[in-house]
């Protein structure tokens, strides 16, 4: 799906208009809407971290410390799942999602290079924020949690941590801002 767009106009142009920059920036990527839900396809994302040292030691997404950890396989990492929801974020809020876009989300199982997931994207009252979720092909839930372009609305991470026992609600609360 494309939001705006004037393909008469070159979007890379400095002079070119909002609206071709809009088009150029567009996703070819299939949505599917039903109500008030996007979905989109099924990706299997790739493990890009597998190489990844910091501090002098190798990461959860390192082959070989999964392994030493008992894990079915190194992790993808966040980042990758929330690329999954930018398609979906910029059929809702256009270019204001990489303006002001935020991603609130609560992990709930890991996936590993090769499984299928599917990332969707629920629209409710508040025009700002949605809820997202992702899944896996069986269906169990790898992440849910917000996103939207109001950095006043409240997220996933601002519902949750309310509930969070006193000593994580600090060690949080000192990571945000």
């Amino acid at each position: 799906m494309r939001h705006g767009g004037d393909s008469a106009t070159d979007p890379l142009d400095p002079g070119a208009s909002p609206s071709s920059y809009d088009a150029a920036m567009a996703f070819d990527t299939p949505l599917v809407f039903e109500g008030d839900t996007i979905t989109g396809p099924a990706r299997e994302p790739r493990q890009m971290l597998a190489e990844q040292i910091y501090d002098g030691h190798a990461s959860v997404h390192d082959g070989g410390v999964a392994d030493k950890l008992g894990l079915p396989g190194a992790p993808i990492e966040g980042p990758t799942h929330f690329s999954q929801f930018d398609p979906l974020a910029w059929s809702v809020w256009g270019q204001r999602w990489f303006e002001t876009g935020c991603i609130s989300a609560h992990f709930q199982t890991m996936v590993i290079e090769g499984e299928s997931v599917t990332a969707s994207l629920t629209r409710g009252s508040e025009p700002d924020i949605a809820r997202i979720d992702a899944c896996k092909a069986d269906g169990t839930p790898v992440l849910t949690g917000t996103a939207g372009v109001d950095p006043s609305a409240t997220t996933e991470l601002g519902e949750r941590l309310p509930r969070c026992r006193p000593a994580i609600r600090a060690s949080c609360s000192s990571s945000i801002g």
